[in-house]
Parts: C-alpha cells; sequence; structure tokens
C-alpha cells in the first residue's frame, strides 16, 4: 500500500495535544507538510511542531478559533500564502462539552459545544474547498465519536455534535466525488487519549472498559492509522463512509 505524503499539505486542527498531536505527527512523518492549528495551547503545539522537525518534517503553528468564521478564512488564506495549497483537511478540533442532563444544560453551554464541534467543520469545509476544486484533489477527514453512534448518559450536547457531521459528511462525500475529493468520518470508541482520557472517571472508565471485547482501549496511535490510509493513494477509493476505531464496542 502506498501510504507516501511527500509533498502534500496538511491542516489539523486541535492539533496540540491527545489524538490531534499524533495524527499532525503521523502525517509529518509520512512527508506532509503539516499545519498545526491550535487556541490557546502555543507551549503544547510548539512541542509537537519540535518532535516533526526533530524528526526531520515540516510543520507550522497556525492559530485561530475554528468556531469563528473570520478566523478559519484567516487560516486558510495563511497556508495558502505559505504551501499554495491544502489537499489534506482533518476536522479533529472539539470539546467535550457539559456533562449534565438535558434539562440542566444552558443554552450557551449548547451552542457553544454545537459550534465548535460542528459549526467548525462546515467553516473548514466550505472554506478549502475552492482550493481542493481548483487542485482536483483533496481528502477530507472528520473526526466522530462512538457517542454519536450509542449515546451516552450525559454528554447530549457533545453527541448531537457529533452526530451531525455523518449528515454533513456524506453530502460532502456525494457533492464533491466528481473534483477528487474524498471525504469520510474516523470515529473513534474509547480511546486512551484526549478527551476520552482526561474526561472520563476512572470508575467509568473500567465499565467502558467491559463494553470492548479485548478488554483494551484504542491508542491515538490506532485512530491515526485509519486517518493515514484514508488520505493517503491507497485510500483514494474509500468515500462517504464511516471508520469506526471501537475494538468491536460497537
Amino acid at each position: 500500500m502506498e501510504f507516501a505524503l511527500k509533498g502534500n499539505v496538511a491542516l489539523v486542527t486541535g492539533a496540540s495535544r491527545g489524538i490531534g498531536a499524533v495524527i499532525a505527527e503521523t502525517l509529518a512523518g509520512q512527508g506532509a507538510r503539516v499545519f498545526i492549528n491550535y487556541l490557546e495551547q502555543r507551549e503544547k503545539a510548539e512541542a509537537v511542531r519540535d518532535r516533526i522537525v526533530g524528526q526531520g518534517g515540516w510543520a507550522e503553528l497556525i492559530q485561530a478559533d475554528v468556531s469563528k468564521l473570520i478566523d478559519v478564512r484567516r487560516m486558510i488564506d495563511v497556508c495558502r500564502e505559505k504551501c499554495g495549497k491544502i489537499e489534506i483537511l482533518i476536522n479533529n478540533a472539539a470539546i467535550p462539552g457539559p456533562q449534565k442532563k438535558i434539562e440542566e444544560i444552558t443554552a450557551l453551554e449548547w451552542e457553544t459545544t454545537i459550534s465548535i464541534n460542528l459549526n467548525s467543520v462546515f467553516y473548514l469545509t466550505s472554506s478549502v474547498i475552492p482550493l481542493m476544486k481548483a487542485q482536483n484533489y483533496g481528502r477530507i477527514v472528520n473526526l466522530g465519536s462512538i457517542s454519536a453512534e450509542l449515546g451516552e448518559m450525559g454528554i447530549s450536547a457533545y453527541a448531537a455534535s457529533k452526530s451531525g457531521l455523518y449528515g454533513l459528511t456524506k453530502t460532502m462525500a456525494l457533492e464533491l466525488a466528481r473534483h477528487n475529493i474524498t471525504a469520510n468520518i474516523v470515529s473513534p470508541g474509547y480511546i486512551d487519549a484526549g478527551m476520552s482520557k482526561t474526561h472520563t472517571p476512572d470508575k467509568i472508565r473500567e465499565k467502558l472498559l467491559q463494553r470492548i471485547p479485548s478488554r483494551k482501549f484504542g491508542t491515538a496511535e490506532d485512530v491515526a492509522a485509519a486517518i493515514l490510509h484514508l488520505v493517503s493513494k491507497s485510500g483514494g477509493y474509500i468515500n462517504g463512509q464511516v471508520i469506526k476505531i471501537n475494538g468491536g464496542a460497537a
């Protein structure tokens, strides 16, 4: 299989830590020039960049609030000015949202979660499509979640935001296929990294572990490997699909 990405330009949102950081490092390791998007944690984003550069790769930081269209358009302009193109877009940035019962969630909490987790994907994708159409090539991967498929007590805003990605991604795939642009979802299950690790109490983690046939959590590297396949030449005929990385949990 051909995984080499030499010469490709990739933008990974929310790439300062967790799964996003590993995705950025994995793509750079295959030769892609990677833009590392972050919101506030510049030091962590710098550490990701330094690891990539230390391995002989190319990476640059790009600060932006992906929930704001003006920031997204500025970010796309910076990528275009520096590299002239974007072949790969990984919509990874997300927040866990309020961990409350539905009737306890405030309108602001709901709107913030939807804005960061779902609206951002629309803003980024709609902004990058003209570039991808002009070059007649593109690979878009949106990060879903097992929560969108199964539902989870107390995280309705997060589950709803991730569920919205499914319809959006399917439509992207249909509209963009004729331009040699693919759009897919990678849907992680219970991953021992990122929000799954930092926002899940130990007692809940033990219960979640029982849902997994292998009785072990996945890793950020498991997620990144699936994404690498989708954005490389070997994954060019995969379009409009949901790739579940969950160890058989769903």
